[in-house]
């Protein structure tokens, strides 16, 4: 479990150029120390330039819980599940790397919402962002995202009436791509570390 003082040096290091896993242990994925060092840079090396950063990607996550309401109910109840959202969210006192895990998570769900609304393949390649920022987060949430992703495309494909075989595989493609970016940048990452 994470603290707020052991994130902090982490970030600290990562801002004066320490490479995560090589030059410091850290559990989760690569996204958080560089978006939190970039936070730093920016407005200072403090613990309310982290929070700026973790307030940044909440307002993000409740601006797609009301996209995604938005889409099966009134925009006045997409608005208070929002508000719901900010005012409830899941809120991890020990770290603020799981919130970019979230906002990838709501991006990969807005998009197969519009999928099953208009299955087209935009909507694949449009959550192909929010799920590398989840496996850029915790890879083991981004592996279990993933395979809920290419399930519920494949299930929406088999429901549809486009019986083409050859279009239903070519929409699971993107995923490839996609786990040879996430293994690019981890493979970078780990590399000269000994076992």
């Amino acid at each position: 479990q994470g603290d707020r003082g052991r994130d902090f040096y982490v970030f600290q290091s990562t801002l004066h150029g320490d490479i995560p896993y090589k030059d410091y242990v850290w559990d989760y994925g690569p996204f958080s120390p560089y978006y939190y060092a970039f936070f730093l840079r920016l407005f200072g090396v403090s613990i309310p330039s982290i929070l700026l950063g973790e307030i940044f990607l909440k307002v993000l996550s409740g601006i797609l819980v009301y996209f995604s309401l938005a889409l099966f109910f009134e925009l006045p109840v997409a608005f208070l599940g929002a508000v719901w959202f900010w005012t409830f969210n899941p809120n991890f006192t020990q770290t603020g790397n799981h919130i970019a895990g979230i906002l990838g998570s709501l991006l990969t769900l807005y998009c197969i919402f519009r999928y099953i609304e208009n299955p087209v393949r935009k909507w694949i390649y449009l959550a192909l962002p929010g799920l590398f920022l989840v496996f850029l987060v915790k890879y083991n949430f981004g592996l279990s995202t993933l395979a809920a992703s290419v399930i519920s495309i494949f299930i929406i494909d088999l429901a549809s009436v486009d019986h083409f075989l050859a279009k239903k595989i070519l929409n699971l493609t993107p995923f490839i791509l996609l786990l040879a970016a996430v293994a690019a940048v981890y493979a970078f990452l780990f590399r000269g570390l000994s076992v």
